[in-house]
């Protein structure tokens, strides 16, 4: 891709047909945002947001190296247990994944109406009631007590911000309590995805110079 960027560069022609992913060699990077040094706002990346940071990866497989660059930027993920919360039109998007992730092993905490979805389709889940209901067993205290290794927060509308209701609570309390906190559906399912693939597994490192050696 190099050669083909310096040849666009220069004015030469280029009139072959190029697949990022099909070049044998991809490149992913995982930005880092400072959410944790700005207390009481809203951690849901906007379009008018950057970055404090990133960390780039390069690899063979595009999930793998995607998930390599996603720890890379510091995310820990300490206990095989995911809080749900997401707005109907993700749930049964994610199921197929959830339900692999079940399968082996992982454990899975939500609320009313995620929590009967799971159980319907065969996820075990642990019943936990919202913030704003004020009951024990309760989102904030399962939080704040780290039973939780990571929360995927899919809101209804990204841009509400309104700290009074529960999903700003939730995101607020996973940043507060150095919780891994996805609030994107497709990086949500390419994350599980890793999980299923790549969690607690060693990687196999290879240098720019190995993996450009070996792609020709």
């Amino acid at each position: 891709m190099v050669a083909v960027m310096a040849k666009v560069f220069i004015g030469e022609d280029v009139k072959e047909t190029y697949n990022t992913l099909d070049c044998g060699i991809i490149g992913i990077k995982s930005p880092v945002f400072s959410y944790n040094r700005f207390k009481g706002s809203d951690p849901v990346a906007q379009v008018e947001m950057s970055s404090t940071g990133e960390v780039a990866c390069i690899g063979r497989d595009m999930l793998e190296t995607f998930y390599m660059s996603w720890l890379g930027v510091g995310q820990q993920i300490k206990k095989k247990v995911i809080l749900l919360s997401l707005d109907e039109k993700y749930k049964q998007k994610l199921l197929p994944l959830v339900q692999v992730l079940s399968q082996q092993g992982w454990q899975f905490v939500a609320t009313g109406g995620t929590h009967d979805m799971l159980v319907n389709n065969g996820v075990q889940s642990k019943f936990v009631f919202k913030i704003s209901e004020l009951v024990e067993p309760n989102i904030q205290n399962t939080i704040a007590n780290r039973e939780i290794g990571l929360i995927i927060n899919l809101p209804r509308d990204v841009f509400n911000s309104d700290a009074n209701t529960d999903g700003f609570k939730i995101r607020r309390l996973a940043i507060d309590f150095h919780i891994p906190l996805v609030t994107n559906f497709q990086l949500s399912e390419a994350l599980l995805e890793s999980l299923a693939l790549f969690y607690d597994k060693p990687f196999h490192v290879e240098s720019y110079r190995e993996l450009v050696s070996t792609n020709h």
